[in-house]
């Protein structure tokens, strides 16, 4: 594994031809870059998104978008928060002077645990120091 998907990533991969033109073209984009890595092979996700993504399509009444998801992630190794993942949260919240949000600091903490990159446009990310952070939907 080298890459950690977050949430807006795994939502781009699985709805790549939805949306305005901009937005299919940054999911292609995304598409181009996870075909470049390695695919199915280099990339994990967390219960993190499964739980956000589950969250998204129960509230939205979608259940055929919950098995999309569910096939998406279904081959790909899930990372839970252990006693590990605890210690490595607390000290690494220490070390903050701008909070990220609590589940974006979850998946960073799961990354450098697990010597992945996360993969998200979400900014946030940015400001855990030591994280390996790209985005694959920019130009």
């Amino acid at each position: 594994m080298k890459y950690l998907l977050d949430t807006g990533t795994i939502n781009a991969l699985v709805n790549a031809r939805r949306g305005t033109k901009s937005t299919r073209e940054k999911r292609d984009r995304i598409w181009r870059a996870f075909v470049r890595s390695g695919g199915v092979g280099t990339v994990a996700v967390s219960v993190i998104q499964k739980a956000e993504l589950t969250w998204g399509v129960l509230k939205a009444h979608r259940p055929d978008m919950l098995a999309k998801f569910e096939a998406f992630w279904a081959p790909l190794p899930c990372l839970v928060f252990d006693d590990e993942s605890a210690r490595l949260w607390a000290r690494t919240r220490l070390t903050l002077s701008q909070q990220p949000g609590e589940r974006d600091l979850i998946t960073a903490v799961l990354a450098l645990q697990h010597g992945l990159t996360v993969v998200s446009e979400d900014s946030d990310f940015q400001k855990i120091p030591g994280l390996s952070f790209t985005d694959w939907g920019r130009s």
